[in-house]
């Protein structure tokens, strides 16, 4: 309570000063007052067209690792807010444990149904073997097959670096966006669709008024 008066009155008190020195300390202004902070700003992203080449990959997979090559298109209506949009197609690779999961499974299943010809068991005989003794020929995984992701960019910091005798324009900007990824089946699991939120931070190098170089960190969760 004494703190919320204590305030009050400082206000108050503050009236007066501001009333009776309000002309002297316009006079006292230089000739920048009311300028903008920044003069003759370039507007380096309002209007601008970003086309590029990506590239992403998974860390600490248990059966697939993946490498991710995509495209990325952004469009920013304003210099401080930008939109777009990912396309991405994944390339699956088996981890060294899948691999010995999957061997020891078909030794499993040779010793339990030995495959042996197809005379031998008849057409189809072998898969219905695998069913009734529930023997399978490969782990039950799901892999990424391809992402498809919409997302914002914002841009809270921009400036100016000497690199090379030469001014580069430079920004930290912020990503949030959300998407949906394609996952193929494999051992017996269907393919299936999931949600995949995205979020990330990077920062964008502008060589000249049409090329820029961006780095990105993205989390996509599946």
């Amino acid at each position: 309570m004494k703190r919320t008066l204590h305030i009050a009155i400082s206000i108050l008190m503050l009236v007066p000063l501001v009333g009776v020195n309000g002309s002297a300390l316009a006079q006292e202004q230089g000739p920048l007052v009311g300028s903008p902070p920044i003069m003759k700003e370039t507007l380096w992203r309002e209007g601008r067209i970003e086309l590029a080449p990506t590239f992403a990959a998974t860390l600490g997979d248990l059966y697939e690792e993946h490498l991710i090559p995509g495209l990325s298109i952004s469009y920013f209506p304003l210099d401080w807010i930008g939109v777009g949009l990912d396309m991405q197609y994944a390339l699956g690779f088996d981890t060294n444990l899948q691999d010995q999961i999957n061997s020891e499974l078909r030794l499993k299943r040779d010793s339990v149904c030995p495959p042996g010809p197809l005379n031998d068991l008849g057409e189809g005989k072998l898969e219905q073997c695998l069913d009734i003794l529930g023997v399978d020929d490969a782990i039950a995984t799901r892999s990424i097959e391809s992402m498809t992701t919409a997302f914002l960019q914002l841009v809270p910091f921009k400036g100016k670096a000497m690199m090379f005798n030469h001014v580069l324009q430079y920004d930290i900007h912020l990503l949030a966006g959300f998407g949906f990824a394609t996952l193929r089946g494999e051992g017996g699991l269907e393919s299936a669709t999931s949600v995949a939120p995205m979020a990330g931070i990077g920062t964008r190098w502008f060589v000249n008024d049409w090329i820029t170089v961006v780095f990105q960190g993205r989390d996509v969760l599946l």
